[in-house]
């Protein structure tokens, strides 16, 4: 029992000191460039053609499954043509990008440049196979706002409290695990104390449990209302009898509505980033404890075994790729940070799969959710064996 509670801790550990804190510190300033208006997605797919397929791609490229997610809503929603859908779908690797990213980098960007080329060239082939047709004549422009998430956050309710004690426990269990390097097991079972802690408000969060103690951090501050009018003031006079505001209190109101707008933007990135980030940490939390589980169980035979039968380790990575979400894939992208994984599993595996992006499709467009899926798998075949082929083992 004492060896398991262990396990759990050091996976937990793991979980958020390899991906939780750089995984949200990531997501964290893509929020912010989001709300501060800097980044805008669904200006890169308003064009056609073959520049909207290239832009899904990489939107799609980027770690985790986000820019995924917004091309499948924005096709169901018949603002991007079926070509960018499938060279999204082909060049996301979903939150598994984010165990690979800090696992293996420099591998994880050729994985990540290859997926954006091919998942540009795939789109393009089939932009250029159906010009003409109804793939071009489905989508409607993007107009200023139509296409906004569903789900704006509102940015006067500050941050949630349990959002703050999530932040504290992962800050807590990175800081406790810096220490435990030198302290010894004490503090490394105080690490793992805090980390499960960690995990466990990703749970909160995810499941949108309140925090009984008062309101949310900073929601009086963002929700602050601007001065009122110097007429409602002096018990309702009409404006034409109010002075004009001299040039310092004109100064003083922009200053303090820029002031406020910065404390939501910030707000709502930290929201946006929490909520993302937690997710994730669960995702991978899962795929650690499954992978600690196995090195604990079978040991080095898994390894031994995985590069010794390639082709049907590919063959696996590839129908595993065909689950939807991102719990298996973050689970094979452990086993290869760790080497017992080899390369051409988890490229293939990375072609076929299309983690939380596939969701949307499922909600609505179920027949295009098979078809996207059948097409990858194909094309992950063909990766998977030439993969093999090029590193003399097939």
């Amino acid at each position: 029992m004492g060896l398991w509670l262990q396990l759990i801790g050091r996976s937990a550990v793991d979980t958020v000191t390899t991906v939780t804190i750089p995984v949200a510190v990531l997501l964290w300033l893509l929020a912010w460039l989001e709300a501060s208006g800097r980044l805008e997605p669904h200006r890169f797919l308003a064009g056609s053609g073959w520049r909207q397929t290239i832009y899904g791609a990489g939107l799609a490229a980027i770690p985790g499954c986000a820019g995924g997610i917004a091309v499948s809503k924005m096709y169901v929603e018949g603002f991007v043509a079926p070509a960018a859908l499938w060279a999204a779908h082909v060049a996301t690797s979903g939150d598994a990008s984010f165990v690979l990213l800090v696992g293996k980098p420099l591998p994880a960007l050729g994985i990540f440049a290859f997926l954006f080329v091919l998942g540009s060239l795939s789109g393009i082939v089939m932009s250029a196979r159906r010009r003409g047709a109804a793939d071009q004549t489905s989508v409607r422009p993007v107009l200023g706002g139509e296409a906004e998430a569903e789900d704006e956050p509102d940015e006067s309710r500050g941050v949630p409290r349990l959002y703050g004690v999530w932040v504290v426990a992962v800050v807590a269990a990175v800081l406790a695990a810096i220490v435990a390097n030198a302290a010894g097991a004490v503090v490394s079972a105080i690490a793992g104390l805090l980390a499960v802690c960690a995990v466990v408000a990703s749970i909160g969060v995810q499941r949108g449990w309140a925090w009984p103690a008062g309101p949310a951090f900073g929601a009086g501050a963002a929700a602050a209302p601007s001065d009122p009018p110097a007429g409602a003031a002096a018990g309702g006079a009409s404006a034409a009898d109010d002075p004009l505001p001299a040039a310092g209190e004109v100064a003083a109101a922009s200053q303090a509505h820029h002031v406020r707008r910065g404390a939501e933007v910030v707000y709502a990135a930290i929201r946006t980033a929490v909520k993302d980030a937690s997710e994730i940490t669960l995702w991978v939390a899962v795929a650690d404890l499954a992978f600690y589980a196995v090195q604990h169980i079978w040991g080095p035979q898994v390894k031994v075994w995985m590069n010794g039968a390639m082709i049907p380790v590919t063959l696996i990575s590839i129908v595993v790729g065909m689950i939807p979400g991102c719990g298996p894939q973050i689970f094979l992208a452990r086993l290869f940070t760790a080497g017992s994984l080899p390369f051409p599993a988890i490229l293939a595996n990375s072609v076929s799969q299309h983690g939380d992006s596939i969701f949307p499709l499922l909600g609505r467009r179920r027949s295009q959710a098979l078809r996207v899926t059948i097409s990858s798998t194909i094309l992950a075949l063909v990766v998977g064996f030439v993969a093999i082929a090029a590193v003399g083992r097939l």
